[in-house]
């Protein structure tokens, strides 16, 4: 029998989880994205064990990842037996990912004030 080491999240990373969430990034991108920063690589199996999300989330999170270039992804068939697993890494570093959800944060931010200022300017012709 293959023995395999799953991690879990500690406090420390459910911590972090919960700071990305904060920010308004999804639970299951967040989750995905700390247990890859964590592991040089890992199959589907293994993130659905150590994120505690099911197939379906890990999916819509991935296609998310993928879609931001975040990560690599990859068939992997051991000894041709079944459906190929496929297995993923992160291809960028934290922090570069850290700095592009601040910089679509920032962007939501100013257009937000943009809206706020134009209503403003709005109220203002009508008084």
């Amino acid at each position: 029998m293959n023995e395999m080491t799953i991690e879990y999240f500690n406090d420390t990373e459910e911590e972090f989880v919960n700071l990305l969430m904060k920010t308004g990034t999804r639970q299951n991108v967040a989750r995905l994205l700390i247990f890859l920063a964590k592991t040089p690589s890992a199959s589907s199996r293994d993130i659905e064990y150590g994120t505690g999300l099911r197939q379906s989330e890990i999916s819509v999170g991935m296609k998310y990842l993928l879609e931001q270039k975040w990560i690599d992804s990859w068939e992997n068939r051991e000894k041709n037996k079944g459906r190929p697993m496929m297995v993923y890494r992160l291809s960028k570093q934290l922090n570069t990912i850290i700095d592009a959800i601040q910089e679509e944060k920032e962007q939501e931010t100013e257009y937000q004030l943009a809206r706020i200022r134009k209503l403003r300017a709005y109220v203002d012709k009508g008084a």
